[in-house]
């Protein structure tokens, strides 16, 4: 009895330090990410979301509570260190110390990968916008006037110019995306980030195929009812085949026709 007590009353200071460090931490922590909270809504931090379309709703915390919240927790890491380090129980202290310290270590390459998205999102958007506009401005959209599609609802919202424009804005944006996962540096999402980039050939070509069936089916069939005698159903006919095997030439180029 007299040992334990006196292991319990050597091992006491040291468990008053670290709930000392862990309450000093949790004051610290609050008031950071208070005055953090109050800094950020004031530099109009929000209005940057409110322009990107995810306006703060009842599922949806604002910018300014994110960024402070994630600060906090940041700020906890090193605080739980240190009293862990205090504690002195090597069974728990050092793996969870040894954890701790890799969330750091991946700190600043979580920061990069995040930067990297966010400049390859603005990056794509703008790429995309200019793709677009230089189509248009060469009217590739007269397109659907030369394939007489010019009623169609879906070509009215949706221009070829547009259609391409997103599409290079999407794989500019994955290739950002990528990149950003090498620089997380983790061994399956590399993989899984070497994969896509092996792949995105065949995808684009895949759509490249199948926007050219498409175009050619309905190209097809605005000839046979223009200028032969042959009636609607059967130039729709020729059509959905041309529609149809650019379908499958897809799914072999995308290596799923099995």
């Amino acid at each position: 009895f007299g040992n334990m007590t006196s292991t319990f009353l050597s091992f006491l200071p040291k468990l008053l330090g670290a709930a000392l460090v862990l309450i000093v931490g949790y004051v610290v922590a609050k008031i950071v990410r208070d005055l953090l909270t109050l800094l950020l809504r004031r530099v109009k931090v929000d209005e940057l979301q409110a322009k990107a379309g995810i306006a703060p709703s009842a599922t949806t915390s604002s910018f300014s509570t994110i960024i402070a919240n994630i600060v906090y927790v940041l700020i906890w890491i090193p605080i739980i260190i240190a009293a862990l380090e205090i504690l002195d129980i090597n069974a728990i202290s050092e793996p969870a110390i040894a954890m701790l310290n890799s969330i750091l270590s991946m700190l600043p390459r979580l920061f990069v990968a995040a930067v990297l998205v966010i400049i390859g999102v603005y990056i794509a958007k703008m790429v995309g916008s200019l793709v677009s506009n230089l189509l248009s401005g060469i009217g590739i959209n007269n397109l659907y006037g030369k394939l007489g599609m010019n009623k169609s609802a879906a070509a009215a919202k949706h221009t070829l110019s547009d259609i391409i424009g997103g599409i290079v804005k999407f794989i500019i944006g994955l290739l950002f995306v990528v990149e950003a996962i090498n620089v997380i540096d983790l061994q399956i999402l590399n993989s899984v980030g070497i994969a896509i980039i092996g792949y995105l050939p065949f995808f684009i070509s895949a759509i490249i195929i199948l926007g050219v069936g498409v175009f050619l089916g309905v190209w097809v069939e605005g000839l046979l009812t223009k200028y032969t005698s042959v009636s609607n159903i059967t130039a729709m006919l020729a059509k959905c085949i041309i529609v149809f095997f650019a379908v499958f030439m897809t799914l072999n180029q995308l290596g799923i026709s099995m």
